[in-house]
């Protein structure tokens, strides 16, 4: 007879609920049960409460990964729901944060194209010539003070005083120069007789900027209003060949150069250069 005294049965090892990945799911369905209830859109940013759940998602997430480290745990309720709440946590936070950006380009876009589609059509009421400032186009009701301000960034919108329509034009230009998130560069345009009546754009007038946002570099992808009222989103590679061809035709028209960095910049028979006061 064999003796197994010395040879005990295997006992089973004992499995491990992981808590720390079940408070992740918990956060993550929380998460979703907010968004299902509140969608977001530019004038109803999500909760911050959703932020919340998203970072304690994250953290409990990972958390989980060092929970019991040495432990046998159960498949389903040890680390996999962890690592699938994180996940999924940090998916939809990022489709929704895609989103609301979209959203804001898509309104950048709408509101470059009424600015200059505004600048056109005070040229044509105006003998041809193109707004002086922007804040021209608020005093002739073309525009509202809430276009000058880029949705994409997330700074402050422009604010003006509620009495703007009042003010001396001096002071509603300092104010917007101060707060928009744009430049406007088109106030030497000047539409010949044909245009004006109505007829054909000139050629030249599709590639001359007249606006564009304040942080926008050569060396940097954005939206461009031009002078002919069209708005075209310009690659990285593509941006200098874009102010080099607005130049090219501003140069043939009589107009001094401009760069993004500076507006236009004209050179005084007597004196170095100047830049014109421009939008911020």
């Amino acid at each position: 007879m064999i003796d197994n005294a010395d040879n005990p049965p295997a006992v089973a090892e004992k499995r491990y609920i992981n808590w720390v990945a079940l408070a992740a799911g918990i956060c993550l369905l929380g998460e979703i049960a907010i968004m299902s209830r509140y969608k977001p859109s530019l004038t109803q940013p999500p909760p911050i409460s959703v932020l919340l759940l998203s970072l304690l998602t994250l953290f409990l997430g990972a958390g989980s990964l060092l929970y019991r480290l040495n432990r046998r745990q159960y498949w389903f309720t040890g680390r996999a729901i962890g690592v699938i709440s994180m996940l999924l946590g940090m998916i939809i936070f990022s489709v929704q944060s895609l989103g609301l950006h979209k959203d804001r380009e898509v309104l950048l876009e709408k509101q470059l194209k009424i600015v200059a589609g505004a600048c056109v059509t005070y040229a044509r009421s105006h003998l041809g010539r193109y707004p002086p400032n922007l804040a021209a186009l608020l005093e002739t009701g073309l525009i509202k003070p809430a276009y000058l301000s880029d949705p994409t960034n997330v700074r402050e919108p422009l604010v003006l005083p509620s009495d703007w329509r009042t003010i001396k034009p001096a002071i509603l230009i300092h104010a917007i120069n101060a707060n928009s998130d744009f430049r406007y560069v088109g106030q030497d345009l000047r539409l010949p007789a044909g245009a004006v009546a109505g007829g054909k754009m000139p050629p030249a007038f599709s590639r001359i900027i007249i606006l564009y946002s304040n942080e926008q570099q050569a060396s940097s992808a954005g939206e461009l209003a031009f002078a002919d009222g069209h708005i075209k989103y310009v690659q990285i590679g593509g941006m200098p060949q874009t102010l080099y061809a607005s130049n090219a035709a501003r140069k043939k028209l009589g107009l001094p150069p401009m760069t993004f960095s500076k507006g236009i910049s004209r050179t005084d028979s007597g004196g170095p250069s100047a830049t014109v006061p421009a939008a911020k």
